[in-house]
């Protein structure tokens, strides 16, 4: 079996509540190579001081008395597409050693689809007060990130659900992977509007 990554968006949607203990072991930090993680790291730092957000160690923060409560992503996650994959299909991807789901998220980058995250409040559609769209300022960034993950895997196929905003965001990042036997399929929607997140969630 070829070995695959399924690309997909976060959301605006997301459900409250979680636990206080923050768990890093299914962390995507975990997979890149260091100076990546530590890039990443970096970045969300970044944002969690522009936007004001609280400080915590899923944003690379060590803090003590910390109140925030953390959920895994596919659980937190409540929009459209999240609504049409069925639980079933994420008991799958635990037990799957060839398939793997990644998702780009506005505030974190990139985490595993059982990354436990924060209840946050951003879309790739947002802007960084004084300065950029979200997807423009994560595009700086996140192809070098995505690629340096896909290569470290060793995927050779990927699936590639990401809304537009989404795509924006990690736009040129099968470009850095030409010398990989890596097979990208993009799935796009045309003249769907916000309905292709319902067909993203089926297929």
């Amino acid at each position: 079996m070829r070995k695959t990554l399924i690309l997909i968006p976060c959301c605006k949607t997301k459900i409250p509540g979680g636990v206080e203990h923050y768990d890093r072991s299914s962390s995507i930090l975990n997979v890149l190579s260091p100076s990546v993680s530590e890039k990443l790291v970096e970045l969300r730092r970044a944002l969690c001081d522009t936007f004001g957000l609280e400080p915590g160690p899923d944003l690379g923060y060590r803090v003590k008395n910390s109140r925030l409560k953390y959920m895994e992503a596919y659980k937190r996650y409540a929009g459209k597409i999240y609504r049409n994959i069925s639980p079933s299909s994420w008991s799958k991807l635990s037990r799957i050693s060839d398939l793997e789901l990644v998702i780009v998220s506005a505030l974190y980058g990139l985490i595993n689809f059982d990354e436990p995250i924060r209840l946050y409040n951003l879309t790739m559609k947002d802007r960084i007060p004084g300065g950029p769209l979200l997807k423009t300022w994560w595009k700086r960034h996140l192809p070098k990130i995505l690629s340096d993950y896909i290569l470290i895997k060793g995927f050779q196929a990927i699936h590639d659900f990401l809304s537009i905003d989404y795509s924006k965001a990690v736009e040129g990042y099968n470009e850095l992977l030409e010398e990989a036997d890596t097979k990208v399929i993009k799935h796009t929607y045309p003249k769907m509007g916000t309905g292709s997140n319902y067909r993203r969630g089926e297929e």
